[in-house]
């Protein structure tokens, strides 16, 4: 195996671990985005932060904290 091989091969690698912790990254955000827009509705619904957090799975601080930042 040649050095230039070697060197694109190790792109290639780079490449792959990155595209998937990028991916990773991304499917976490939009979870997180998707659980803020979730709790807003039931916010703006009217719903009680109990409920909210049973149904969104997050802790009454968590909501609570949540809802401070808007």
């Amino acid at each position: 195996m040649t050095y230039m091989q070697t060197i694109m091969e190790h792109e290639d690698i780079g490449f792959d671990k990155g595209y998937a912790y990028g991916h990773a990254e991304g499917v976490e955000q939009g979870y997180e985005q998707k659980t803020k827009d979730f709790v807003l509705i039931m916010w703006k619904n009217n719903e009680p932060i109990e409920k909210i957090a049973r149904y969104s799975k997050l802790t009454m601080e968590q909501v609570i904290g949540m809802l401070q930042m808007v």
